[in-house]
């Protein structure tokens, strides 16, 4: 199963419109926030995660403005919504990825992406970063997690 969700409804049919152009039919989208409702659902068989936050560090006020802000708003360093759902995959509550699976995550530099990945060291990740790239005034990088 293809799983593609978003806690913002326009977000959601940006989606739908870009699968339905592309003639993808197989993957079910749905606007959620953080996997609230799919939680019991999806826990523990989630092979391969792409966690794309809104990671641009701003106030945290913004962060809880809602409307097109959210897409970017990261609060502190970025990682506030982050750091929310982190805690999700490294165990600290019941754990939503598979034995085997994997999560990438775009970040930026301001982010900490290899803090990222040492703050998961403790609950038997470990990772990588799979890529970088210069994007304007942005250094983005995708971590890539694993469980040892």
């Amino acid at each position: 199963m293809l799983l593609a969700i978003d806690h913002s409804p326009a977000a959601v049919e940006a989606t739908r419109l870009t699968l339905q152009a592309h003639q993808v039919s197989e993957v079910e989208v749905l606007a959620v926030s953080l996997l609230g409702p799919l939680w019991d659902r999806l826990r523990g068989s989630v092979d391969v995660m792409v966690f794309n936050p809104p990671y641009v560090p701003t106030p945290n006020e913004e962060v809880e403005q809602g409307g097109i802000s959210s897409a970017w708003a990261g609060g502190h360093r970025g990682r506030r919504v982050i750091d929310r759902v982190l805690p999700l995959v490294g165990g600290k509550l019941p754990e939503l990825l598979s034995p085997r699976g994997e999560l990438f995550m775009v970040t930026v530099t301001e982010n900490d992406p290899q803090g990222i990945i040492e703050d998961m060291r403790p609950s038997g990740f470990q990772g990588r970063i799979a890529a970088s790239r210069q994007a304007d005034e942005e250094t983005l990088q995708i971590v890539h997690l694993w469980r040892q």
